[in-house]
């Protein structure tokens, strides 16, 4: 069994990972041209324009990521409107189930990863 951290945590380096293929990957005709720029920057900048886009890719995938799990917390409320069922999620990558405990939010569960990886400098992508 995974933890719901793990699950996560994963989700988080997938969406942060595909943002930064989508707007740093091979040069592709669909890529729109308010995208260029930033890819300009990164490529040919100073190393303080690479590390600005860095900060702005992981920023813009975590807010996304965000308000999916956001949404997914608001289905979990009960009646009374303050406490959340526990549920299981059947992941098929993981080949496992993730179990969510119950009042346990997928939104503070990132803030607080979020918040462990700036407090101990972890790197933020995993290559």
């Amino acid at each position: 069994m995974i933890t719901v951290y793990q699950y996560i945590y994963d989700k988080m380096i997938k969406k942060r990972e595909e943002m930064r293929s989508y707007l740093l990957g091979p040069l592709s005709d669909d890529l729109p041209e308010e995208y260029k720029p930033i890819r300009e920057l990164y490529y040919t900048g100073s190393a303080k324009g690479k590390s600005y886009v860095e900060k702005m890719i992981i920023k813009t995938a975590d807010d996304l990521l965000l308000l999916q799990l956001e949404k997914m917390d608001k289905l979990r409320f009960l009646e009374n409107g303050q406490d959340m069922f526990s549920m299981e999620l059947k992941l098929n990558e993981y080949n496992s189930i993730v179990h969510v405990p119950q009042n346990l939010s997928f939104c503070s569960i990132m803030k607080e990863l979020i918040e462990e990886e700036n407090n101990n400098h972890i790197s933020r992508f995993v290559y």
